[in-house]
This record gives C-alpha cells, sequence and structure tokens, in this order.
C-alpha cells in the first residue's frame, strides 16, 4: 500500500496557476473538491467512491499524480488489471518528473499486482468470430494480443453466424500464461419443437430421420444458372439518360467545400498545438513543486507556467472557432451539392455526377466528374 501518496497535499501541484485564467477557476475548484472528498472517503476506505470522486478531479484536471489514487482504489476493489493500467500510465506519463522515492514504491506495488493476473492468448478461427470473455469484454477473432485478465475461473464464449457457437472455462493462473485454441464448426444452432404434439420426433422442418436414429437433412436439388445479356439500343439509352441525371457540384460548392476543408485541417494543427502547450504547462507545475530545484529555477517555472497557459488557451480558443466555422461550412457545401441541379446544362462548370448502377448480380452508384 502507498499511504502517504493519498496525501491531499499531492493535489496542489494540480492547481498552481489556477488565477492564471479566469476561466478556469471554477473548474479548478471542483477538482479539488473531488479530489479532497476522495481522500476522504477512501480513509473512511469507502474506495468505490473514493474512485468516482478521484476519476471526476482526473477529468477536471488530468495530471499523472492522481492515476496513482486511482490504482491504489482499484487495489482495494480487487481489479488488479485496471490498478495495472493507473500505475503503468503513471509511470510513463510522469517520466523524468516523477520522485524517485515514488517511482521505486510504485514499481513494487506493480511486481505485486503483476502475480495476480495472467495472460490469456486465444487462437479463435474462423476470423471475425465474436468472443466474450466473462460476458463482460468483447473481442473480435483474430485476437493478436494476449488478454490480461484477474487470476481465477473465467468463461469464454465464441459466436459467428453460420457457425455453431461454443463455450469453455479456462482457469487463469497469477503470474502465468493460459492458452486457449478454438475452431467454430459450420452449422445452425439446434432448433427446439415448440409443439411437441405436431412435431413428436422433435425434427425440424426439412429434416427426416433415419433407421438409425440420425437426423438427416432432406434438400431438394438446385441448380445455378448464369447468363450474360447484351443491352439493347434501349437500354444504352436509358443508361445515358442516368449518367446524365444526377447530383452535380458547382464551383461554388467547391470553394466552400475547399475553404471548410482547409479550417478543419488548420483546426487540427492549433489542437495539437494547443495540447502540445498544454503538455509544457503541467511540466511547469511539476517543476515548481519540485523541491530539488533552486529557487530561481522553481520561479523560473513559475513564470513559464503563464506563458504556457496563456498560449494554450489561445490556441484552444483558435481552434473552436476554426472547428466550428469549418463544420458549418461543410454543412453548407453538402447542402448545396444535393441542392443544386442541372439548370444550365450547356454551361461549363466543374461538376461531379452520381447516379445509380444495378446489374443481375450488384448494385451500387457510379460517380464521374468533369472540369
Amino acid at each position: 500500500m502507498i499511504r502517504h501518496m493519498l496525501a491531499a497535499g499531492l493535489f496542489f501541484a494540480l492547481t498552481l496557476g489556477a488565477g492564471i485564467a479566469l476561466a478556469q477557476d471554477a473548474e479548478v475548484e471542483q477538482a479539488r473538491a473531488n479530489f479532497n472528498h476522495g481522500v476522504e472517503l477512501y480513509g473512511a476506505s469507502d474506495y468505490t467512491g473514493a474512485l468516482a470522486s478521484f476519476q471526476e478531479a482526473y477529468r477536471l484536471r488530468p495530471h499523472p499524480t492522481v492515476r496513482v489514487n486511482m490504482a491504489n482504489c482499484y487495489d482495494h476493489l480487487n481489479r488488479p488489471v485496471e490498478a495495472i493500467f493507473h500505475f503503468e500510465h503513471y509511470l510513463s506519463e510522469s517520466g523524468r518528473n516523477a520522485p524517485a522515492q515514488q517511482r521505486r514504491e510504485v514499481e513494487t506495488a506493480l511486481v505485486a499486482l503483476r502475480q495476480r493476473v495472467g495472460q490469456l492468448t486465444l487462437r479463435i478461427a474462423p476470423d471475425g468470430a465474436t468472443v466474450r470473455i466473462d460476458d463482460t469484454e468483447e473481442r473480435r477473432a483474430p485476437v493478436l494480443e494476449p488478454v490480461t485478465l484477474t487470476a481465477g475461473t473465467h468463461h469464454i464464449t465464441v459466436t459467428l453466424n453460420g457457425y455453431r457457437s461454443e463455450a469453455r472455462t479456462i482457469e487463469v493462473e497469477g503470474g502465468h500464461g493460459a492458452d486457449l485454441a478454438l475452431r467454430l464448426e459450420r452449422g445452425a444452432e439446434p432448433t427446439i419443437a415448440t409443439n411437441p404434439a405436431q412435431n413428436p420426433l422433435g425434427q425440424t422442418p426439412g429434416q427426416s430421420r433415419g433407421d438409425n436414429g440420425v437426423t438427416t437433412h432432406d434438400l431438394p436439388d438446385a441448380t445455378i444458372t448464369s447468363e450474360t445479356r447484351t443491352p439493347n439500343a434501349d437500354q444504352l439509352e436509358q443508361a445515358e439518360n442516368d449518367r446524365n441525371t444526377g447530383l452535380h457540384m458547382t464551383t461554388t460548392t467547391w470553394i466552400v467545400g475547399g475553404v471548410s476543408a482547409g479550417a478543419i485541417v488548420i483546426a487540427c494543427i492549433t489542437g495539437a498545438m494547443a495540447s502540445g502547450a498544454n503538455a509544457d504547462f503541467d511540466e511547469d507545475v511539476a517543476r515548481a513543486n519540485d523541491t530539488s530545484l533552486s529557487e530561481a529555477e522553481r520561479n523560473a517555472a513559475i513564470r513559464a507556467g503563464h506563458s504556457d497557459a496563456s498560449r494554450a488557451n489561445t490556441l484552444a480558443t483558435v481552434t473552436d472557432v476554426l472547428g466550428i466555422a469549418g463544420a458549418i461550412g461543410v454543412g453548407v457545401a453538402v447542402t448545396m451539392f444535393f441542392l443544386s441541379g442541372d439548370d444550365h446544362p450547356d454551361q461549363q462548370q466543374a461538376r461531379v455526377v452520381a447516379a445509380p448502377m444495378f446489374s443481375q448480380d450488384s448494385a451500387g452508384v457510379t460517380v464521374r466528374g468533369s472540369f
């Protein structure tokens, strides 16, 4: 148990620079309140309530330190898989900023937790089969990565349309691996007669019972034929008419769509820059609270935190504006595309024509463009 990690004082690292932006004050205060409430509930052994409070604090003000508290809650709730997840993410997110003693204690806790879980390797065929683990976790074959599970008994169900479902119970030993190989067989699931009086032999439609008691299927012979047809003149004319009708993209629509797409691309770039600035701010917070640094270095970190916070807020605002404008522009372009008709067939313009296409075995849409 890493008791000292639950000290409420650790959370003040999350709220350094709360006065940088007035718009963030309420959110920071709420995060602080949730964290402190989580500490109280943890001290009262209410680990479920403490976990919920820590999760809300992390949502409002993400910081690696809060992950340690969430991991401790999961440990007490006998959910070692989730505890391992948060301890490992604490180490990766903190990097060099993690205090040496705290890093050692987290690594020690991870060694103990990994003895309470096992790795289940699943080799399931055919591809596309649905694998359900304990009716809570679902995977799709092929499952390429081992699944981490709490040590104990687990129920595995594998299903796929057109195949017989299979269920297995497997024991996973802590600190070791387990293996399950399973291949589904083709065939429908067994059918039970709904009215025994009308179906005394328990047969499904299309079945007969032989002398040896084995159920067999009586299926009529079926012949599949194919024919290649050459279109006549009327069909060719109709096809040409279909190609000449459809939805046309005018030059104006192209311009609106292009500008909107450009705004969205720039919003993605500024969003990434805002995320980077926020990460720089978190690093400044950690340095400002690092007692191993000199007073001058800590003051410099505080000043850098103010600058990074301002930059993050500005970039976030630009991202929101560009994103909203781009989304509105895309909506306008799509509306113009569907409302535009072929009112001026002789006018040369950039256009895209979409027309339905049907054949004996398939259906779809053909798209062609001209400029």
